[in-house]
């Protein structure tokens, strides 16, 4: 499941999706748009990955984290709900 989908305004929040603790606005802005980055959560330890992406579609900028990296890859735009294409692949529902 994917959790701590949010839409930008001037600042990143980052929120963890295992324990859902917010890392706030720590000078995220850094990290490169359309790439996939692993994070550790200084609360809770637990390893998850963050995408920072802008809609295609709507141009709404959007932050996703996820326990998944698969689930990071296959994002969605939380104000459209446009899912766009990554590296030539279309969206695919991630196996159970």
């Amino acid at each position: 499941m994917i959790v701590g989908l949010e839409t930008m305004s001037d600042c990143i929040s980052i929120v963890c999706p295992s324990c859902g603790a917010d890392h706030g606005d720590d000078g995220w802005e850094v990290l490169q748009e359309n790439e996939v980055h692993q994070m550790k959560c200084e609360f809770c330890r637990a390893e998850f990955f963050v995408s920072i992406f802008e809609c295609e579609r709507c141009v709404a900028d959007n932050v996703i984290s996820s326990l998944s990296e698969h689930e990071v890859k296959n994002r969605t735009c939380r104000a459209c709900g446009h899912r766009p294409e990554i590296e030539g692949e279309d969206y695919e529902e991630p196996c159970l």
